[in-house]
């Protein structure tokens, strides 16, 4: 076995002195800084979210008991503090951005060593910090948990001093990156993941951070700005890539670790921080996810006949995560611009795992086509969430690959600009955010799309598609795109673009333009009773009818991505 000598001491030396370069200091946030009592407890508990499976074989994501659409994209907090030296003000614009882009959630990661910043000594100030742009901006937050398991590796940039200078305690696998300093994450380790003094510090930091959020909110009106847990991030690639490249080193057998060894460290890991979340008194649902499942050799969803039985079933070990007590959900972060790929992954991960809430965890948000990608993960019932708002300006700077600027904006001398579809992406979450609680439990096959590509819409193009009740003759010489969505008594249809409507199979009391209120309500004015109208951009049409011909057999699928090969 490689014994870890002089290398690990003076990396546990460099990790004391230097931490990364944060750009909040530890002692500037000292002042708030609080020793180990818990918070108060007044005997409350609140559930914030869950995941509910309705009669129609959907699991979907509830809020403050109301149907919720995640839309979401992430803001990398930590490597804009750890990389680029920005301070948590200097962080604010990124918030009101994702408002203006207007998702619904922003996925914001917190680093283990940004709350317990010293042996049982906790500041929250990182924490109450996004919250407070959370509440300004009118955002969701899902907590994205960057632990001892970050993308497979143990990072200094995240893990407390006192975890990595203590080996004997929490002890460290041996392995080649042992030591290695990376500037995106710091010195890099491999900690035993399935260690009880690790996995139970580890467990009581995530415990007392929501229970301070319970108690931060509680002081503020109980506004609920934290929705959702990510466990981890890609802890997959531990076992899946790390294991075999770094010859990590089972502490059992003193050997190469075997992939049943590192899965049964992630599993229980995983597990833990679940449950932790569950144990506190704020509660969230949890969700993990996946380092592109289908991907890096592992072969696309589903075969060229891109039908629905050829959609393969999740890997098993995806399968095993889900099964976990701690973990409510797994998505994926396919890292994709192929429609019909998002469509079949959010099909993979739903319909053949029953039970889950399907979602993109990250997709590039510098993908142009956002919009049809985002409608083809809705179309199946998944939650959409993008890669990132701004990519950290150290990560393109140092990058091997061009691919690497992922952002909808572009951050540069303290200016966010926006990207070319930016617009067009932002006038989409539009017409997402006008719809009502139907867009979320919608019976299968009733959320069509109208020109949904892999690559910019079609100038010019007629479609006819249908729902289980309506038909709807599109067409466009304006380069429209859009989406529809029907129950038994109405279908609310929004365009970007110019198009015209014709809609069949139903008996049209009124169609009406607006948008549905907080109650679910819908707000808005009489403008036909005709079957055949013109939908206006940026216009939401609830068309609403007493009585269908014939029942049909949607053909949303088909649709969807339908001039791929």
């Amino acid at each position: 076995m490689r014994l870890i000598k002089l290398l690990f001491v003076s990396a546990c030396l460099l990790a004391f002195s230097s931490c990364g370069g944060k750009g909040q200091s530890m002692s500037s946030y000292s002042s708030s800084s609080i020793p180990s009592q818990d918070e108060p407890d007044d005997g409350r508990v609140v559930v914030v979210s869950e995941l509910k499976h309705l009669d129609n074989g959907k699991t979907v994501v509830y809020v403050d008991d109301k149907p919720f659409k995640s839309i979401g994209i992430q803001i990398r907090t930590d490597a804009l503090m750890n990389c680029d030296h920005l301070t948590l003000e200097e962080l604010e614009p990124f918030f009101a951005k994702a408002g203006e882009l207007g998702v619904n959630t922003v996925e914001v990661p917190v680093e283990w060593k940004d709350i317990e910043v010293g042996d049982n000594v906790f500041d929250f100030t990182y924490m109450d910090t996004i919250m407070s742009y959370a509440y300004k901006y009118d955002l969701k937050i899902e907590l994205l948990w960057f632990g001892t398991n970050m993308c497979g590796d143990t990072h200094s940039y995240s893990v407390p001093e006192y975890i990595l200078c203590d080996g004997k305690t929490y002890p460290k696998l041996d392995a080649l990156r042992t030591g290695e300093f990376w500037g995106y994450y710091g010195i890099q380790w491999f900690m035993d993941f399935s260690n009880d003094n690790l996995i139970d510090r580890e467990s009581k930091a995530i415990t007392r951070t929501m229970n301070h959020i319970y108690n931060y909110d509680k002081e503020r009106g109980e506004q609920h700005p934290i929705i959702s847990f990510q466990v981890l991030n890609e802890a997959d690639i531990f076992a899946r890539f790390r294991l075999a490249a770094k010859q990590v080193v089972s502490p059992t057998t003193l050997e190469i670790m075997t992939e049943e060894e590192a899965w049964d460290m992630t599993l229980k890991a995983l597990n833990a921080y679940g449950k932790a979340v569950k144990n506190s008194k704020y509660i969230v649902y949890t969700r993990t996810n996946l380092a592109a499942s289908t991907g890096s050799g592992y072969g696309i969803s589903y075969d060229n006949s891109f039908s629905k039985a050829s959609i393969k079933l999740p890997p098993e070990w995806a399968r095993k995560i889900f099964e976990l007590e701690g973990i409510d959900a797994v998505g994926d972060d396919p890292y994709t611009k192929k429609v019909k790929e998002i469509k079949g992954v959010s099909y993979m991960y739903g319909e053949n795992l029953p039970g889950n809430y399907p979602h993109i965890a990250e997709n590039a948000g510098d993908y142009t086509n956002i919009p049809s990608l985002m409608l083809a993960a809705l179309s199946v019932g998944a939650g959409y969430n993008m890669y990132d708002l701004a990519t950290p300006p150290f990560f393109i700077a140092h990058a091997s690959s061009s691919t690497v600027d992922q952002g909808i904006c572009t951050y540069k001398d303290g200016q966010l600009t926006n990207r070319s579809h930016f617009a067009a992406v932002q006038k989409t979450i539009k017409g997402i955010n006008k719809c009502g609680d139907t867009l979320v439990t919608f019976n299968k096959g009733d959320m069509i799309g109208f020109n949904i590509n892999t690559g910019s819409p079609l100038s010019s193009t007629n479609q006819t598609i249908n729902t289980s009740q309506v038909v709807v003759d599109f067409s466009t010489s304006d380069g429209a795109y859009g989406f529809a969505v029907s129950d038994n008594s109405h279908m609310d249809l929004y365009c970007v673009g110019t198009a015209n409507i014709n809609i069949g199979n139903v008996h049209i009391t009124d169609i009406k333009a607006g948008y549905y209120n907080q109650a679910n309500e819908f707000v808005g004015e009489s403008v036909t009773t005709s079957s055949s109208f013109t939908a206006e951009s940026e216009v939401l049409y609830r068309i609403e009818f007493d009585s269908i011909q014939n029942v049909l057999t949607s053909n949303y699928w088909e649709n969807i991505g339908g001039n791929e090969g």
